[in-house]
Order: C-alpha cells, then structure tokens, then sequence
C-alpha cells in the first residue's frame, strides 16, 4: 500500500474529517481498479479474519466513493476478489459478539427473589449496585458496555414507587442506532418486586444505623430483592446532586466512591453476585455480554411478545428473532421502532417477567379471550391462594390456553 501512494496511519492532514488517522479526500490517494483488488486478495492471504475482511471491503468502498466521486459502491475487482475466497480459509474470530454461557431463567429467577443476608459476604450498599446491574443487563437488555455506559452517565430520573416503576434516560438515546437515524430517545425501566406487589420501602432513617461493613443494624424489614429500593438505597447513600445509578462501593470508608463502577469491574460483580444469590450451581464463568441472550429465555419462558419486548431492546424484529429470541412469533401489524411514551405499555414486558418468576402484582387483568371454563378455574385457583400460578397460566399466548 505504501508503494502505490498510500501513507502509514496517522500521517494524514489532522485536520481532515478523521483526525489524520486515515485519507478523507479525493487528493490524498490514488487508486486503480487492479491494485484495489490486489490489495483485497493480500490481505485474504495473509490469514484475515471474517470480520477484518469485512472492513477492508467497506474501506475499499470508501477508496471507491472518493476517487470515483460515487455516493456508493465498489471496485470490480474488490468485488471479484471476495467472490473468490474460501471462507473455510478465514482465521478463527479474535472476539466473541454472541454470548455462548449465560445464566438460566431458574436461576435468575432464584438469585431475583433472594433477599440480601449478612451471611452473603457482600456488603449490602454493594449488594445493591450490583443487583442494578443484573437487573438492567438481563431483565432490560442492556448491553455490557454501550448501554449501562448510557445509563451510568445518566442522572435523568423518574422515581414512582407508589406506582411501582421507575424509569432512567439513556445519555445519547438508544445504543447503536444514532449513527444511522440520528439520537432515538430510549428509557431503562425497573418495577417493582415486592412480594404480592406490595411496595416495601426500607424506612427513613434506615441508613444512619450501619455497621462496621456498612450493613444496617438489626433487623432488615424491608424487601431488599426490589430494585426500587436498590436504586433508594443507592440514593439514599449518595449527595442529592448526585444521581449516579452505579457507583463504586469504598468498604474502608464505609461510602459510595465519587467514580462509578468501572468497565472492567461491572462483569467480575455481576458474576459474584449471581454466585451469591444462587444463580450458578455449576460454577460457570458467564460471558460478558449474555444478558440480552438472557432476556430472550426470559421473552420465551414467560410468552412476551414482540410489541412489548422491543420496549427493552429496541432490536428489529428479525434481529430479535435471529439472535435472541428463536420462537419469536411474527407481528406483521406492528412497525414502531421508537419507545412509546406510554409507562403501561413499557413496563408490560417486566410485570409479565415478575409475575413469572412469582413477584410483582398478584392480580392481573384476565385474558379477554377467556371461555366460561377458564374464567371459573382461574378464580378457583385464586380463591385458593394460587395467585402467582395462575398468573403464569395467563400470561401463555392465547391458542396454548384453549380447553375447548
């Protein structure tokens, strides 16, 4: 490349739209057709990568636009070249996009509904960051480092426990997506996971009786596995102006570190907490990025469709489908990819994941779908103090409920 006029990385004007980094007009190269496919054929030989190939055709592209002056295409030998690989000759990817280990429905649902113990070993504002993290990667989708980056910069917050639901701004809208169409508005949701859905709050004063671990003295009255009061104990530990969702815990000062849970230590803390809260009998090292392969289980066990589930992931359809969720019944009527501004319809997805894992609100509107038969068994069930089964029952689509 060097031989034909191109100058090493960084040499560039600075100036230029890349910061020097790389050629930005058409008078800082100069390229043939041939020596564009010899440069793809080189870089095949040498032992690329599925996806390094796939950036050098895209930047071969650009090459393409530049000297050509086309809005788009390629050269034809570029294209004659890739035609011609031997895919089976592509070194082994240097990186893993889709999650291969990740933590079941069971046990998710096991390590939700624990509650904090002094006996876990974690101390309990800790505990709390924590649990945040699990729940916004594998109950919300969140991905490991693009959105809880989002939601970690955020400080946009509403807080309605007596609704019970709360709702965080991602900083920059919705990950991936703003290069394409611009900034897409996009809100993490948490609900509540009391028992019977009865909102339990820790008390007022709750945090100025700590111990030595930072743990509160006596007796824990109230439901520390909702995330609601994970995210008010986080508050109530933090300066008012401070708005922070994962903050670092300091055990020898016994407070929060004005520096957030870093990149490299959010994955290592959800890994011990699930092992904790009983997430992982086998002991298996879960992948970083899991916890949207996880929501899938979730959208699959618990019978969520994609009208609701795009609430959470703001994925396609099809994308949803091909990775994550492979029973994914098709919508044809539904076509909004923005998050509606409703809370009802953006928290529908995480009342029907509580209600599934036995938390959350007990009642729940019936199907209207339901015959005479399905009707009088689900109120005998409930009379019989069967709330959180017949929920599950419920929330199955319709043509699995038929008794007739």
């Amino acid at each position: 490349m060097r031989g034909i006029g191109f100058k090493p990385p960084g040499s560039y004007d600075p100036n230029n739209q890349h910061g020097g980094a790389m050629f930005a007009l058409p008078r800082d190269l100069r390229l043939t057709d041939l020596q564009a496919g010899i440069i793809m054929r080189h870089c095949w030989k040498d032992g690329g990568t599925l996806s390094q190939l796939e950036n050098v055709r895209k930047m071969m592209s650009y090459t393409y636009q530049l000297v050509k002056g086309k809005p788009k295409g390629n050269w034809d030998e570029v294209k004659r070249q890739w035609g011609c690989q031997n895919p089976s000759k592509y070194r082994a990817p240097t990186q893993q996009i889709q999650a291969k280990v990740s933590v079941e429905v069971d046990g998710l649902s096991t390590a939700m509904t624990k509650e904090w113990s002094p006996e876990c070993g974690m101390p309990y504002p800790e505990w709390c960051v924590a649990q945040l993290l699990v729940h916004d990667s594998h109950f919300c989708g969140a991905r490991s480092v693009t959105d809880l980056e989002r939601i970690k910069k955020s400080k946009t917050h509403v807080f309605a426990p007596g609704q019970g639901w709360m709702s965080t701004v991602f900083v920059g809208g919705r990950a991936k997506l703003e290069r394409k169409k611009g900034i897409r508005k996009w809100k993490l949701y948490r609900v509540c996971l009391c028992p019977g859905g009865n909102h339990q709050p820790p008390p007022a004063d709750w945090h100025q009786h700590l111990n030595h671990l930072g743990n509160p003295k006596g007796e824990v009255n109230w439901c520390t596995s909702c995330p609601l009061n994970s995210f008010q104990v986080v508050r109530d530990l933090l300066p008012d102006n401070d708005k922070r969702s994962y903050p670092g815990w300091l055990p020898a000062q016994l407070r929060y570190s004005k520096d957030n849970v870093g990149e490299d230590r959010i994955m290592p803390l959800i890994q011990r907490w699930l092992n904790i809260q009983g997430a992982n009998p086998d002991n298996l090292a879960f992948d970083s990025n899991g916890g949207r392969k996880v929501l899938g289980k979730l959208c699959s066990r618990f019978g969520i469709p994609y009208h609701e589930s795009i609430e959470l992931h703001g994925d396609l359809w099809p994308t949803w489908k091909r990775h994550y969720q492979h029973d994914l019944q098709r919508d044809p009527l539904f076509k909004r990819r923005t998050q509606s501004r409703d809370v009802d319809e953006c928290c529908a997805a995480l009342w029907r994941i509580a209600r599934g894992i036995g938390r959350g609100r007990t009642e729940r509107d019936d199907p209207k779908d339901l015959s005479r038969l399905e009707a009088l068994l689900a109120l005998d069930c409930r009379a019989r103090g069967m709330h959180a089964e017949v929920n599950r029952c419920l929330q199955r689509p319709a043509h699995e409920l038929s008794l007739t």
